[in-house]
């Protein structure tokens, strides 16, 4: 068994070998610099070689000395250029603490069955974002999601946070991105008005280890945020709308609770209509249907994909709408105690919403709906379905299911308030905005 595990680990080492030897050459390939540097050292190495003669080779008078000496010019002459170029990758791509990384692994006890530690193959800097460090490993069979599930051992080994881990080139590789571990996120990140995105309809959410996290409503055009109570979620949810609205958009707010939570004047303005009645909510959601029909007229007429298109062609104006709705669990919910014609307007709203939601994208027309209830059957799957940027802030793990398709929000601990998680594991900090 000891011999066969020796085998096992003589054998991967020289697959590390020979993925280093891969790395440094492409590294050095994709290097216009180093390209030209390597290309003209063989270039030397030759004309060297072709005036041997003159340069190395000299007369003596004994004969066996001249074969002597031409044999061993010749013995230690290639492998020593040769030789010299693979030290040279080895120096520039490893790592130069690849010894502690690798101990510092097995001391934390990331291995795999055998024993083995991942191995690292290069390091450097993304490009356009110098404070984020991407490690390349040999997985000696770790695959990414083991990475993820012993983030702290990692990051203990490391020293750093570990902000993601992909598949590299092939299932070989892991690519680790970290951060210092003096650059975590802060407990509280005031919003400034620099943070505003100045481009089309690009909303700002707050920053993450990797930089500020930006969703772009043209392109993704529905929203889903959730988390639990006194985790932030209203204050991102307002954020959002008030970026909206400072990009000119024409809001609709419902809030079914009251409408405590928007008591200030911009939640009241000409530009953002507060409901907080359904059959209100509803006469306004069949207006948000006539101005779709009307906008897909325009847009057959002047053969335009999108309200864009159709803006920049005819040189209109025509506002992006906003529905956006507070605890849309409140909203959509059928009580005991409702009447016939309660339910229907529940029908109707409902469907109005799901109907948005898979049209709305071309004709300016976005869901911007929050979730605090942690109920499967709080918003209907042919609405969840549309609903594709997913913001989860700390949440049990039934509503992080709910919201992200996953439980990881769960994960987020509970003093974090204003820490979120998009849909693709991202993690980050929201900007804490106040409306009044």
């Amino acid at each position: 068994m000891r011999k066969h595990n020796d085998d096992r680990r003589i054998l991967a080492y020289t697959r590390y070998v020979r993925l280093l030897m891969q790395t440094g050459l492409r590294t050095i390939w994709n290097n216009r610099i180093a390209r030209i540097v390597t290309i003209m050292y063989f270039i030397m190495a030759t004309i060297l070689w072709t005036a041997r003669e003159q340069i190395f080779f000299r007369e003596f008078d004994f004969e066996p000395f001249v074969v002597l000496h031409r044999a061993l010019v010749t013995l230690i002459y290639w492998p020593s250029v040769i030789v010299f170029p693979l030290f040279l990758i080895v120096c520039i791509v490893v790592p130069k603490n690849a010894k502690s990384i690798i101990d510092s692994f097995q001391r934390v006890g990331f291995t795999n069955a055998s024993g083995e530690p991942p191995l690292p193959l290069r390091r450097y800097q993304e490009k356009g974002k110098p404070y984020v460090t991407i490690y390349e490993f040999y997985t000696i069979g770790l695959p990414p999601i083991e990475w993820e599930e012993k983030q702290a051992n990692i990051q203990s080994a490391l020293n750093a946070y570990l902000v993601k881990a992909i598949q590299g080139d092939d299932l070989r590789r892991v690519l680790a991105y970290t951060v210092p571990a003096s650059d975590g996120l802060p407990d509280i990140l005031p919003w400034e008005d620099e943070y505003l995105n100045n481009e089309n309809f690009i909303i700002t959410f707050g920053r993450s280890l990797l930089g500020p996290v930006n969703v772009d409503l043209s392109i993704i055009p529905h929203m889903l945020v959730g988390g639990a109570t006194g985790s932030g979620k209203t204050i991102l949810f307002k954020l959002a709308l008030w970026q909206c609205l400072r990009k000119q958009a024409i809001v609709i707010l419902g809030d079914f609770k009251g409408g405590i939570d928007f008591s200030a004047d911009i939640w009241n303005s000409g530009q953002c209509t507060l409901i907080t009645k359904r059959k209100d909510f509803l006469r306004r959601l069949k207006d948000v249907m006539n101005t779709i029909d009307a906008r897909t007229e325009m847009l057959k007429k002047e053969k335009c994909a999108d309200i864009d298109e159709y803006n920049r062609k005819v040189g209109g104006c025509h506002s992006r709408l906003i529905v956006a709705c507070d605890e849309v669990a409140v909203l959509l919910q059928r009580g005991k105690g409702m009447d016939k014609e309660e339910k229907a307007i529940v029908d109707e709203i409902e469907q109005l919403l799901i109907t948005i939601g898979q049209i709305g994208r071309a004709y300016g027309v976005h869901l911007i709906l929050s979730l605090q209830r942690p109920d499967a059957n709080a918003i209907p799957g042919d609405l969840k379905c549309n609903l594709n940027i997913r913001v989860a802030g700390r949440c049990d793990k039934v509503l992080s299911q709910i919201i992200l398709d996953n439980s990881d929000a769960a994960k987020i601990p509970e003093e974090k308030q204003g820490r979120f998680m998009l849909r693709d594991g991202t993690v980050f900090q929201a900007y804490y905005w106040r409306d009044n």
